[in-house]
């Protein structure tokens, strides 16, 4: 994202959320594109770990298989 954002600086131009009510082209704008792409990869993390958690506990009970086609390690 900040790559993308990087681009379209790099540009002269500037990214406008219309829903959201964000500009790039404003400090406020910046910030704001920032902390919600930083909350998104938050999220996307949590979401890894309880996965990993998941699938270490069924590995625990010897109910998990892993997926087909795939050797379980």
């Amino acid at each position: 994202m900040l790559e993308i954002q990087a681009d379209i600086d790099a540009k002269g131009a500037s990214l406008r959320i219309l829903d959201m009510n964000i500009d790039t082209g404003t400090p406020n704008g910046s910030l704001m594109l920032n902390v919600l792409g930083s909350v998104v990869q938050f999220e996307c993390e949590i979401v890894l770990e309880r996965q990993r958690e998941g699938i270490a506990k069924a590995k625990a009970k010897g109910k998990y298989k892993g997926r087909a086609g795939r050797v379980a390690v």
